[in-house]
This record gives C-alpha cells, sequence and structure tokens, in this order.
C-alpha cells in the first residue's frame, strides 16, 4: 500500500513510484490518497481498542458485538492537553530475540530509521 500524494516535486513523485513496480506486479499496489489512509488507520485503532477494550460477550451476535464495542467508546474520555503527561505513557521497544536471532531495540535501529530518537507530538 503506498500512500499518496508523496515526493516533493514531479521528478522525486516518479522515481518514488516506480520503487513499488519494481518490486510488485500492478494488481498488487494499492495507492491510497492521504486523507483516506489517515481515517482507515484511525478507524482499525478504534476498533483495535474495542476488541481489546470491551467486556466479555454473552453471545456472538453482530448486535452484541457492535453493542459491546459501544460501551468502549463511550466510557472514553478526552485527555486535557496540559494532562497527558500524568496520565499516558510513552514506550519504545527494547533489543530482544525474533526467530532465535537478536534484533534491535527502537532506539538501536540507527539515526536514518523513521521515528529513532524523537517523540511524537500529542495532537488534538
Amino acid at each position: 500500500m503506498v500512500e499518496k500524494p508523496f515526493g516533493y516535486d514531479l521528478d522525486s513523485a516518479l522515481a518514488l513510484n516506480k520503487v513499488p513496480g519494481d518490486n510488485f506486479d500492478e494488481p498488487q499496489i494499492r495507492r491510497m490518497d492521504h486523507y483516506l489512509g489517515k481515517e482507515t488507520v484511525q478507524n482499525h485503532l478504534m476498533q483495535l481498542l474495542c476488541l481489546v477494550a470491551m467486556e466479555p460477550m454473552v453471545s456472538f451476535e453482530a448486535d452484541e458485538i457492535r453493542n459491546k464495542k459501544v460501551d468502549v467508546l463511550h466510557a472514553l474520555r478526552p485527555i486535557p492537553r496540559d494532562q497527558v503527561r500524568l496520565r499516558a505513557g510513552r514506550g519504545q521497544y527494547g533489543p530482544g530475540w525474533f526467530r532465535g536471532r537478536a534484533v534491535p531495540g527502537h532506539r538501536g535501529q540507527g539515526p536514518g530509521w523513521p521515528g529513532a530518537g524523537r517523540a511524537k507530538k500529542v495532537r488534538r
């Protein structure tokens, strides 16, 4: 999946657009508008939040699942900007093991790794 627009001018956009085509067949490539991509990711995160936080269900009927998800969403409360540091925690993956091999932690990825060493902003 490629989120567009990308690049900082036509030449860089054409060069970036060539990368998926060099590695995948065209039917395997999905180009998604930036705003639609944000909406899709936000929706997915809300679905995961609901599934993790909802109370056990009496049945697996669609209405029961929906009602439990709605209960979670009704229980959410906004965190005032001046309270974020008191109510929210940040974390980064530490080094570990994957399939028998040592793997680096978040900061061990190096300075070229997206997000390395940078805190994310909290937005309203």
